[in-house]
Formats: structure tokens, C-alpha cells, sequence
């Protein structure tokens, strides 16, 4: 008798746990509904119909019933997603976090591709989900098992962390073996080169500047030199002007000398030149010249015509 009690209480505990609960749509970020197969396992995603019940999903504790064709969310070996009897335990259970909906065997992500449905490790707009009114899937979840569903979250959230930080390790470690040589701290190469910059930066500056100031004296000592040069040149100038000048008036005294060699006569050879002397006639005016010539002031004929 008590066996009996205790078997119709299981059955009555199963069913209101297929039974229970708020059935709802699961809704991709293109609008399409994920639906069941009636008569195989098959699941897809197709335009959304309030009228089949293909489309009515439910959270049973972690796993996603369907009350059409009476059968749960599961995954096969090849990672597509289809639906399989509820009693059977093996890659049945889900987790829901920020619209993701997480297969928790191999902690994937449910995702659509086209129609087809499978689960993928990389998380992109293909696999969020939502439900009607934009209504989170992981609200549905919460409210229909709150204890169970608390701690499989958390206990999922886990597995996705120690698996992403596996990952993240085992990507570094194959990096680092794919490198020809191995990988070492470079803070202090990093310091050494900031180093020799700031050296080369200051060396540079300096040159800069010496640079500048040898050019600044090159430039002075060519003006200096040209001025020199052009003082030499008007020194130069006036020295020949002067010379120019006194041979000039070396010239002008040599012609005045000259001169007055020529028209100077000695009195005594004056004297001693024999001219002609002449009587004057009555009235007759004669003149004496320098060079000894005698003439009549006036013309004899015009002295006759008086």
C-alpha cells in the first residue's frame, strides 16, 4: 500500500512538472520562432504562429519542454540541436543569462544559422533570444524555478568562466610556442629604448644648436670681411684720386713752365737781336714790341688820306 502511494506521488510530482509552469515563444533576433517536429526530433525556425503549439516552450527546473511535441530541448553529437524524451538526462539541461540560452554539458551557445539550429562557441547577434513583448527568456526561467534555477545559474556562470579563462590560457601557451623565440618581460628593453631616445632627442638639440650658432659666426665674419674689403676699395679709390690729382697739378705747372719758357726772351737778347731802326716821321707814333718788332701805331695810308 505504501509502495503504491509512492509511486502515484512520483507521477503526480512529474506531471505537474511537465504540466506547470507559463508556456511562451522563443523568439530569434530575425523574428523567427524556434519550433519542434511533430513525429521526429527535428527542430528549426520558422515564422512565428500563435496558433501551433510547436512553438510552445516551458522551463521544466533546467531543461526547455515543448508542448507540442511533448519532448525536451537536447543536443547530438554534431552539436545540432533537436528535441529528445524528457527522461533521458544526457545534454538536456540549459541555463539562460542576458538573453543567452547556454547548453550546459558543453557550455555553447544556442544559436540560429539561416533556419538550421545549433550551438556555437562564439557569442554574436545570432544568439540572443527573447520571448513576446521582448520579454526575457531568463525572467521565464526565474519565475517558474527560482531555487533550482539560481543555482544552476551560478553554478553554469562558473563553468563559463573557468573554461573562458582556460581557453584564454591555452591560446597564450600556443601563441607562445608558435613564436620562434620565447617570450620574456619586455619592461626594461621598453625603458632602454625610451632611454636612448630622450638621448638621441637631447643630441640632437645640441647639434641643432651648435649648428646654428657656427653658421651665425660664418655669416658675421663674411659681412666683417666684406665690409674690410670694401673699406680697402674706397681707401683705394682715394689714393688714386689724390695721386690723380697731384699729377695733375704736376702736369698744370709743367705746361705753365713751360709757357713761360717760351714766351720769357733775356732782355740782353733783345738787345742783342739787330731789327731795323726806324725815324719817325712828324706825327708817326711808334711802338715796341716784346720781341723787338717796330711798327707804326697807325697806317701810313690812312696818314696820307689826312
Amino acid at each position: 500500500m505504501r509502495g503504491s502511494l509512492e509511486f502515484l506521488l512520483g507521477w503526480f510530482t512529474l506531471y505537474l512538472l511537465l504540466q506547470g509552469g507559463d508556456v511562451f515563444i522563443i523568439m530569434s533576433a530575425n523574428d523567427q520562432c524556434l519550433e519542434a517536429s511533430l513525429g521526429s526530433s527535428l527542430v528549426l525556425t520558422e515564422k512565428c504562429n500563435p496558433g501551433t503549439h510547436l512553438q510552445d516552450w516551458t522551463w521544466r527546473q533546467d531543461r526547455l519542454y515543448n508542448q507540442g511535441a511533448k519532448r525536451c530541448l537536447s543536443v547530438n553529437e554534431t552539436f545540432i540541436v533537436q528535441t529528445a524524451a524528457c527522461e533521458n538526462g544526457t545534454n538536456l539541461m540549459w541555463s539562460c543569462r542576458n538573453r543567452l540560452l547556454i547548453h550546459m554539458n558543453t557550455t555553447r551557445f544556442l544559436t540560429s544559422d539561416g533556419g538550421a539550429v545549433l550551438i556555437s562557441k562564439e557569442k554574436s547577434k545570432k544568439s540572443k533570444w527573447r520571448s513576446t513583448n521582448n520579454t526575457s527568456i531568463c525572467e521565464k526561467q526565474l519565475q517558474d524555478n527560482p531555487q533550482v534555477t539560481s543555482a544552476t545559474v551560478k553554478k553554469t556562470h562558473e563553468r563559463i568562466g573557468a573554461e573562458s579563462q582556460n581557453k584564454t590560457q591555452e591560446e597564450r601557451t600556443t601563441l607562445e610556442q608558435k613564436l620562434p623565440y620565447p617570450t620574456e618581460d619586455s619592461t626594461n628593453w621598453n625603458y632602454a629604448i625610451l632611454a636612448l631616445a630622450l638621448v638621441t632627442l637631447f643630441l640632437a638639440f645640441l647639434i641643432l644648436v651648435l649648428s646654428h650658432r657656427a653658421n651665425k659666426r660664418r655669416k658675421l665674419k663674411a659681412l666683417n670681411e666684406a665690409q674690410d674689403k670694401n673699406k680697402m676699395d674706397t681707401d683705394s679709390i682715394k689714393k688714386a684720386m689724390i695721386q690723380y690729382g697731384v699729377e695733375v697739378d704736376n702736369i698744370t705747372e709743367t705746361d705753365q713752365m713751360l709757357q713761360t719758357k717760351q714766351t720769357f726772351v733775356p732782355l740782353n737778347a733783345v738787345a742783342q737781336t739787330p731789327t731795323p731802326k726806324m725815324s719817325p716821321k712828324p706825327g708817326q707814333i711808334l711802338v715796341e714790341w716784346k720781341d723787338g718788332n717796330i711798327s707804326s701805331l697807325f697806317m701810313d695810308g690812312k696818314e696820307d688820306d689826312v
